[in-house]
């Protein structure tokens, strides 16, 4: 390179042969990224955080119910809920459910007397959230990736100040999701793992943390990735997965695999919001594991660890240290295994990624 005589100006020398050259290397380093991807070495990268929580495009939704005038003041109940443009939910998300009054005073509650929610077959009370100015109830309910995709009632039923019992409806679509279909080969000390057994043992392992049940939320706002580093999805939640091409070994995948692109263990995985841990284990087909307990009925799952960095009881914060990346238990290869359940039910994860509860 050499300065030009004209103020501000720069030319660049380049003969032929240094010319040829650089073709050459451009041409080697693309036919090498060419037979990378072909071989699999080069996964796509994950999604941007906006498309991972688009899949139900879930919008907030507020239905208000007035009431005759109360002590010469205008009552009304306001129901929130997470729903999509056609006013419907797909299966495998989680429904987010609000109820709030007006003014204080107006809803009547005491332990063992919360505003109660019906959908489908769950059954459960709305418990107060802390720090709003009215009175404010919340409850998440499980659209599982098997519930029939059919309209369903959801009811609300309450005591108002008077002590007068009132119900709230709302008929809700849930949508059929066509979950994608995979196969995966297991050879190897991982082929006995093709059968079931071992998830049978981990569910009966992880029990009670299924059951876990907390009535305060404990975490605020929104959640994080548990990965902070670049990663590819390998497998989404709800896909119909087999090993080995046989039908027998049909189950939906409960959770999401996000593999490190560069394919090592080691990589930190972080709690994605503030919770308590309430399983650690080393499990056969999940490996190294980690639960966590978020409140209101939300539990997290971090499967596959090479190392646990926490223990049963501790209380963390979002982004604190839980494990690291592994391919302990049934896994192929490097990767996190996050799932999410809700009141035992698994739902996607990434639906916890954008809006929170009010």
């Amino acid at each position: 390179m050499s300065k030009a005589t004209g103020k501000n100006s720069i030319s660049f020398g380049l003969n032929r042969g240094s010319f040829l050259r650089g073709q050459f290397l451009v041409l080697v380093i693309l036919l090498s990224s060419l037979f990378l991807a072909a071989c699999g070495a080069l996964p796509a990268p994950a999604a941007d955080l906006s498309s991972l929580t688009s899949a139900n495009n879930p919008v907030r939704v507020e239905d208000v119910y007035p009431v005759r005038p109360l002590q010469g003041a205008a009552v009304s109940y306001k129901l929130g809920l997470n729903l999509d443009a056609a006013g419907g939910i797909a299966q495998g998300q989680v429904l987010q459910v609000t109820l709030q009054a007006n003014n204080p005073g107006e809803l009547a509650w005491s332990a063992g007397n919360f505003p109660h929610l019906t959908f489908g077959a769950t059954s459960l009370d709305l418990l107060p959230v802390e720090g709003s100015a009215t009175p404010l109830f919340a409850a998440y309910v499980p659209v599982g990736v098997e519930l029939a995709a059919q309209p369903y009632p959801l009811e609300i039923s309450f005591t108002d100040e008077t002590g007068a019992t009132r119900l709230l409806r709302r008929v809700i679509e849930v949508e059929k999701v066509d979950f994608p279909y995979q196969d995966l080969t297991l050879d190897g000390d991982l082929a006995g793992l093709a059968d079931h057994q071992a998830d049978a043992y981990d569910d009966t392992q992880l029990a009670g943390a299924y059951q876990t049940f907390s009535p305060v939320r404990l975490w605020q706002g929104d959640w994080q990735l548990p990965l902070n580093v670049p990663w590819a999805l390998t497998t989404a939640f709800g896909e119909q997965r087999t090993y080995n091409g046989q039908s027998d070994t049909l189950y939906y995948h409960e959770g999401v695999d996000m593999g490190p692109l560069s394919r090592q263990a080691g990589d930190l995985v972080v709690s994605p919001a503030a919770g308590r841990v309430v399983y650690v284990g080393d499990l056969e087909a999940r490996g190294l594991t980690v639960a966590l307990d978020h409140g209101l009925g939300v539990t997290s799952y971090y499967f596959h660890l090479s190392q646990i960095s926490v223990e049963p009881g501790q209380v963390v914060a979002a982004g604190d240290l839980l494990g690291l990346v592994g391919s302990t238990g049934r896994a192929t290869g490097p990767h996190l295994h996050w799932e999410v359940r809700v009141q035992g039910t698994p739902v996607d994860p990434f639906a916890f990624l954008g809006a929170p509860l009010a």
